[in-house]
């Protein structure tokens, strides 16, 4: 009987830890960024919307790119108003010195 206990113990335990190690990364920027993107009521795991708000940084001045961008995630069922919070987000958090050209 002890072992069936263990073993169930040790999986969630697993589980557990593979579904936390992406937040144990995160950085402040990350939080920022969940927190804005979180009150514009986007939703979605933390790793994605991370990289989506690294993407509006990297994708800035890249035309084609911006606009593949915008279509990814508008086809996923963010309004134009939520891509515009995520994308002002994403500044703010991972590349502020761009937001002074959003204006």
């Amino acid at each position: 009987m002890i072992r069936p206990i263990n073993a169930v113990t040790g999986a969630v335990l697993t589980a557990v830890s593979v579904f936390c190690i992406p937040l144990a990364h995160a950085t402040t920027q990350d939080d920022q960024f969940l927190r804005e993107v979180a009150a514009a009521g986007i939703q979605g795991p933390p790793d994605e919307l991370i990289a989506d708000g690294h993407a509006a940084c990297d994708n800035y001045a890249n035309g084609p790119a911006q606009i593949a961008q915008l279509v990814t995630l508008s086809n996923q069922g963010i309004s134009g108003k939520q891509v515009s919070a995520m994308t002002v987000a994403g500044f703010r958090a991972y590349c502020p010195d761009k937001l002074a050209s959003l204006h």
